[in-house]
């Protein structure tokens, strides 16, 4: 066959053999640079780079753990200061008033006893810790301190009331203990009072 004739014949097919030989002198040129095929890609594969992000946004750094502590400590301290709780108690020297003071509950008070269940300290109190022993006297309960917490909690039903007492063989069917939020003897450790402010703080 002469080389015209060759020609006539596949010239259709020239053009996809011009093609051919271009793709694979690129690939061969691909290959060379890379160093034959061999070595580790530049690029990192996309899933570390996801990894390592996470990390980063889920690992805050020591100053902004610093400030959030810093953030929960003010806004325990200001909770502790906003909770008003009311001792009545004819012994007003009771040191455990002083000492949920010191623990940060600065609006801890006491008052030997109520005079009116309309008083501006029985309307702001949010806990009461009434000692039923000498209270009670001022609104002529039967029952002193029990006839008080029964009032108390009949008119102010969402305020807690704590009764506590040093006396023991009281009158355990009273409705006073039925209706009361908890109950400490007079002489327990100062602990309990705080962890009774702490579980009944609105």
């Amino acid at each position: 066959m002469s080389g015209a004739s060759f020609l006539t014949e596949y010239s259709p097919y020239l053009p996809f053999v011009g093609l051919a030989a271009s793709l694979v002198y690129y690939f061969l040129r691909v290959k060379r640079s890379n160093g034959g095929g061999k070595g580790t890609p530049v690029a990192p594969p996309a899933q570390n780079i996801v990894i390592n992000q996470n990390n980063n946004v889920n690992s805050p750094s020591p100053v902004a753990a610093s400030s959030e502590a810093a953030q929960l400590i003010a806004g325990a301290k200001k909770h502790k200061g906003a909770v008003n709780i009311l001792f009545v108690d004819d012994d007003i020297k009771f040191k455990v008033v002083s000492i949920l003071k010191n623990d940060g509950w600065k609006s801890a008070k006491i008052i030997r006893d109520i005079t009116s269940l309309e008083q501006a300290d029985v309307l702001s109190a949010d806990i009461f810790f009434i000692d039923i022993q000498g209270v009670g006297k001022a609104l002529h309960f039967k029952d002193q301190g029990l006839g008080l917490v029964v009032a108390l909690k009949k008119k102010f039903p969402a305020k807690k009331v704590v009764i506590y007492s040093a006396e023991s063989g009281l009158d355990a069917f009273h409705q006073a203990f039925k209706v009361a939020d908890d109950q400490i003897s007079k002489d327990a450790d100062p602990y309990e009072f705080i962890d009774a402010v702490e579980r009944l703080s609105p």
